[in-house]
């Protein structure tokens, strides 16, 4: 998939493109910021995952999300957005699914936009953070 995503908290926004590969048993993602320059790239398998930061190195850990908060300061839940980005809940969450939303591990989504069954347009929110996540393509 690549998207453009918007993240707003009350006080900061930031926008960055997303390249994201998913296997099922790993993944690829990268971010990039003004003019396509790289601020991360995570990519992990069910082991270890591997956040590299231009500039500044590699770190491993456990979960892409904590690793992408403590490198980046960004919050975005990559462990389901895996699936949430396809219109899908995460497996073995309880969720509740009504008229194109998702709830889900404290999170709303939104499904904003389709083409076919793909959704191209979604908003996840929290109280503290809003992310608005537009599809550019599938591959």
């Amino acid at each position: 998939m690549q998207a453009r995503v918007a993240i707003k908290t009350q006080n900061k926004a930031a926008s960055f493109g997303i390249k994201w590969h998913q296997e099922p048993d790993s993944f690829d993602l990268r971010l990039s910021g003004v003019l396509g320059i790289p601020v991360a790239h995570i990519y992990g398998d069910e082991t270890r995952v591997v956040i590299e930061i231009p500039k500044e190195g590699s770190f491993e850990a456990d979960s892409a999300s904590n690793l992408l908060k403590q490198y980046t300061g960004l919050i975005l839940p990559i462990e389901s957005m895996r699936y949430w980005v396809r219109g899908n809940p995460a497996p073995d969450i309880p969720y509740q699914y009504f008229d194109k939303t998702l709830h889900q591990s404290g999170w709303q989504i939104d499904y904003l936009r389709y083409e076919g069954d793909d959704p191209v347009k979604m908003r996840l929110t929290r109280p503290e953070l809003n992310i608005l996540l537009v599809v550019k393509s599938w591959r």
